[in-house]
């Protein structure tokens, strides 16, 4: 007798849940449809900005090519004009380093500025 009982408040607590639920509106599907779209959208250009890492190597040999094109300008310029024992001097040498860390220097920002980008 007391399964009976447990049957009718079960049917009594379901008919009471299933008037109080929510209805989804009529155009839900198209609002998932949207969501699912724009994410699919948004993957996409993920996908292609992985491929601006490829273009860090690209600044990097870039950068450091145009500075050993300077650099060896600069060796061949001052080993005409002054000679063999200039090239050996701090007086050389100071512009040398100067260059390189300006060089590198570029590269950081380039790399930084890269990477803000790709967020």
């Amino acid at each position: 007798m007391e399964y009976k009982n447990i049957d009718a408040n079960d049917r009594a607590i379901r008919q009471a849940i299933e008037m109080t639920k929510k209805k989804a509106p009529d155009n839900l599907k198209h609002r998932v449809m949207h969501q699912i779209m724009q994410e699919e959208a948004l993957k996409k250009k993920y996908q292609i900005s992985n491929k601006k890492s490829i273009n860090l190597l690209k600044d990097f040999f870039g950068i450091y090519g145009v500075m050993y094109a300077v650099l060896i300008l600069i060796l061949l310029g001052s080993y005409f004009t002054k000679g063999k024992y200039f090239i050996l001097s701090s007086q050389f040498m100071y512009p040398v380093f100067f260059i390189c860390f300006v060089f590198a220097a570029f590269w950081l920002i380039v790399t930084i500025d890269s990477r803000r980008k790709q967020r």
